[in-house]
């Protein structure tokens, strides 16, 4: 009996300690996946674009970083909805996503993601709508989040399906002809095409995108207040209109994406 209500009292003493706390001078634990150009490590630090403008972000806020990783996303993914980080980025909006996670309302960046093929199949396979699908195979990403119609288009047309890891798998899945289609975001594809010297070999169809939307930071609900994360949207919306924000768009993309 003693027992139980020495447990009780504990748990009631340890409560402040696990609610959503954070605010300004806290130390956040952060996680990310290797997703270049927007988060990897580089000589054991991890940098990228959208790590650079969060960081910026923090310091602006008075809000200091104790532990920034770099997981699998669907590691990272499930560490945030559990609480055991306060942020992993950059992501999508979904709905399961926003269960678990608070969205701030500014994101990072726009980014389509489109559909690619090998340019050598250019004429023999096209994609005006979800039909020209039909009879090939496409390769999508593990827990990423792509739109509704489109999967539940190749769910319901039975269209063949191959599951990879990351979108590296992908492309080289691609050119080992095991795949047709993939679909993945603009701004990582022109850091893989150029890493596995892919350049003139595959072809986006960009005037034909599955979805543009914007990347975020997603905030676990389990440890951060949405007080906060409505802060962090507000420096965000500020800083993206200084010319530091601009130099680190430049800095990663040039002028090979439309910045929104």
């Amino acid at each position: 009996m003693k027992c139980g209500k020495l447990i009780i009292l504990l748990s009631i003493a340890i409560l402040p300690l696990i609610a959503p706390t954070a605010h300004a001078n806290d130390y956040l634990e952060i996680a990310t996946d290797d997703w270049p150009p927007y988060e990897y490590e580089e000589n054991g630090k991890v940098v990228g674009f959208s790590t650079e403008i969060m960081e910026a972000v923090l310091k602006d806020m008075n809000v200091n970083i104790s532990t920034l990783k770099v997981y699998p996303w669907a590691r990272a993914e499930y560490m945030a909805s559990e609480g055991l980080v306060d942020i992993i980025y950059s992501a999508a909006k979904s709905d399961k996503r926003m269960e678990c996670c608070h969205f701030p309302d500014e994101h990072l960046i726009n980014s389509p993601n489109v559909l690619f093929i090998r340019k050598e199949d250019l004429g023999k396979l096209k994609f005006n709508s979800f039909n020209d699908l039909k009879g090939h195979s496409v390769g999508i990403v593990r827990d990423y989040s792509y739109t509704k119609e489109f999967m539940d288009y190749l769910k319901n047309e039975n269209i063949v399906t191959d599951i990879a890891f990351d979108d590296t798998s992908n492309f080289k899945k691609l050119m080992a002809k095991r795949i047709d289609y993939i679909p993945a975001d603009l701004g990582n594809s022109i850091g893989i095409i150029k890493k596995l010297n892919l350049t003139g070999k595959v072809h986006a169809f960009l005037g034909k995108p599955i979805k543009t939307d914007g990347l975020y930071i997603m905030f676990s609900k389990k440890r951060i207040k949405k007080s906060f994360v409505d802060k962090f949207s507000a420096h965000l919306t500020k800083f993206k209109k200084t010319e530091a924000y601009n130099k680190i768009y430049k800095k990663y993309f040039g002028s090979a994406l439309r910045k929104k």
